[in-house]
């Protein structure tokens, strides 16, 4: 019962918050699979953010990999709650990223994003 109202207040929290960041934004990339629901939006010049909401028995985790496929960041998803990641690309060169969310070795989630000087920018 904790579990299903834990539940239903951050999915509320979430909404609430994607919504007021579809106004600031419209840099936004949303994807759902079976049980996990994932969104990543730009924040600022050189800021993204990924919101991982996911059941609490799932095992997940997350790769960001430079233009050669190389992973710059990994990640283990394992604790029960939901998870809302900020990432600072500031210090990481100008090009392409792709965030990777898998679950054993399928993908549940995939999105480029491309650094400029000034910017990021999440592919369609």
């Amino acid at each position: 019962m904790k579990t299903t109202i834990l539940t239903s207040v951050l999915a509320f929290l979430i909404a609430v918050t994607f919504a007021q960041k579809s106004s600031e934004n419209a840099n936004e990339k949303k994807s759902e699979s079976p049980k996990v629901n994932v969104a990543m939006y730009t924040n600022e010049i050189d800021h993204v953010t990924l919101i991982v909401m996911k059941q609490p028995e799932d095992k997940l985790n997350l790769k960001i990999r430079d233009e050669e496929g190389s992973v710059v960041y990994e990640k283990s998803l394992r604790k029960p709650e939901n998870r809302k990641i900020n990432f600072d690309l500031s210090k990481l060169p100008e090009g392409g990223y792709t965030f990777e969310l898998t679950k054993g070795k399928q993908i549940l989630y995939s999105n480029h994003v491309s650094k400029g000087s000034n910017s990021v920018a999440l592919s369609d």
